[in-house]
């Protein structure tokens, strides 16, 4: 059994402050190892209340480093049993990495011990647990105290249920997939491995994390795999309490549910940007001598830019910053660019980094054809339908209809068809009625959004799915969101 305290509680950035440890052999025999360590960082004042480990204390304490071998030879190709085990785990398993040794434990968490075993419990964290077994413990949030207590807590399940049923609630940590300390496994296991959006839910029922995949089941768990390697994974996973599900007919549909419901809900650990008020684009024109030139345009959202456009930013500053990478790499004149002002011949032609159309040296047919092929790969595509479009999603495996409605590129909204009706019978006429034969299952519109765009461009044109169905409407008007 280990115990850690810390600086605090990512593994990349704090320091383990002491160790406590207690190895229990087949025969009987114990060993306890504990040591205070030198973090070599400061320890946050509230830290040192909670544990009353002071800077002080661990001044002229050994390090990590120094400890190493002798803690490595002692619970290395052991059962590795903690309290909460993904923390103390992740900050072992990065400590003794930077030291030259790989700790791959098995792992069981007496968290979830006791969530197995006393699932009607009201809560299990550590102080919850020895309190209700009656359990008295000496320094709190010391190291080798809270072994001692873990230790109470496993006699007490022993006690309470046997040691072979103890064994063997253990023995399913170790065989089966890990989940957080606080979540019930169950709820992973109630998951379909299908397409869909999955959500990880806090204290509160608040929001913490909304993920898609084609296998959700598969996706949630290997948010939890024991082999933590960003903090933030290991934050979130301390913090789930609930996770909810939305079915999805495929790929398409979960990608765009996905990113209207981290727009339009705001996951805290989601990291994709809000949704645009307005949008940038890089847009061409021609000056009287022929030279095209290009000048960064912003919009409103509600649909996609006009005419030929190049690129889809959030700001006028990072289409400026494309556009000047465009000159660098392709020797582009920056004063045609928009990006210099002033007469004659641009800085880069003094340096050989502009092949001279300020100046007219460069042909405007070559200095056109050389601007355009660089700004390609960033064209807007101008919408290829008549009207708004259904884009009907059928997963016959699971017999789900999904029906998104599009119109120039922005996405309006999805619903799932109901009772007899099939993606074949919509016409123009029933798509009024769609509230009143699907299920809807997103609130808002979000306009032209990039993300949108860039998920409808692939499926729609360039890997078009065969299990797609696209219904072009006569009137535009048709399909819209409150």
């Amino acid at each position: 059994m280990v115990d850690l305290e810390t600086t605090g509680t990512n593994a990349s950035r704090d320091r383990i402050t002491e160790v406590g440890a207690l190895l229990l052999d087949t025969d009987g025999a114990e060993h306890e190892f504990q040591t205070l360590l030198n973090p070599t960082i400061s320890i946050p004042p509230y830290i040192s209340s909670l544990t009353g480990i002071t800077n002080g204390m661990v001044a002229d304490a050994q390090g990590f480093e120094d400890i190493a071998p002798q803690l490595w030879s002692l619970i290395n190709d052991t059962v590795f049993i903690a309290h909460n085990a993904r923390f103390d785990y992740a900050f072992l398993k990065q400590n003794f990495a930077q030291c030259g040794y790989r700790f791959r434990p098995n792992i069981v968490c007496t968290v979830k011990l006791a969530r197995r075993l006393f699932p009607h419990w009201s809560g299990y964290s550590l102080g919850k647990i020895i309190a209700r077994i009656g359990y008295t413990a000496n320094d709190r949030h010391r190291a080798m105290a809270d072994v001692q207590a873990t230790r109470a807590f496993l006699n007490y399940a022993i006690d309470q249920h046997g040691l072979t049923a103890v064994n063997a609630a253990a023995a399913e940590q170790l065989t089966g997939a890990s989940v957080p300390s606080y979540l019930d496994s169950s709820m992973i296991q109630a998951i379909p491995d299908s397409p869909g959006v999955y959500y990880f839910y806090g204290e509160d029922e608040s929001l913490l994390y909304v993920g898609k995949s084609k296998t959700m089941r598969t996706r949630v768990k290997s948010h939890f795999g024991a082999d933590v390697r960003e903090p933030r994974e290991m934050r979130m996973a301390q913090e789930v309490r609930n996770v909810n599900y939305q079915p999805c007919a495929g790929e398409l549909g979960a990608l765009l549910l996905e990113n209207h419901d981290i727009k339009n809900l705001r996951p805290i650990y989601n990291r994709r940007q809000r949704p645009m008020k307005k949008l940038w684009t890089i847009k061409l024109h021609e000056d009287r001598n022929g030279y095209l030139h290009s000048q960064v345009k912003d919009r409103l959202v509600e649909h996609a830019p006009e005419g030929i456009s190049y690129g889809i930013y959030s700001s006028r500053s990072s289409a400026t910053s494309a556009l000047r990478n465009l000159a660098d790499e392709h020797m582009l004149c920056k004063k045609l660019l928009g990006l210099e002002k002033g007469k004659g011949a641009c800085f880069g032609f003094q340096l050989k980094k502009c092949a001279g159309a300020c100046i007219g040296q460069e042909s405007t047919v070559q200095h056109n054809v050389r601007l355009q092929l660089a700004l390609e790969s960033k064209r807007v595509d101008s919408w290829p339908y008549d009207g708004d479009v259904l884009v009907c999603e059928t997963n016959t495996e699971h017999n789900i209809t999904d029906v998104h409605a599009v119109s120039n590129w922005a996405y309006l909204g999805s619903w799932r068809l109901q009772g007899s009706i099939t993606a074949n019978e919509l016409t123009s006429e029933s798509v009024t009625q769609l509230d009143d034969s699907a299920t809807r299952l997103t609130t808002i519109s979000l306009g032209f959004d990039k993300d949108t765009y860039r998920i409808l461009h692939k499926f729609m044109i360039r890997d078009r799915s065969g299990t797609l169905t696209i219904k072009t409407l006569a009137d535009a008007s048709l399909v819209t969101l409150d």
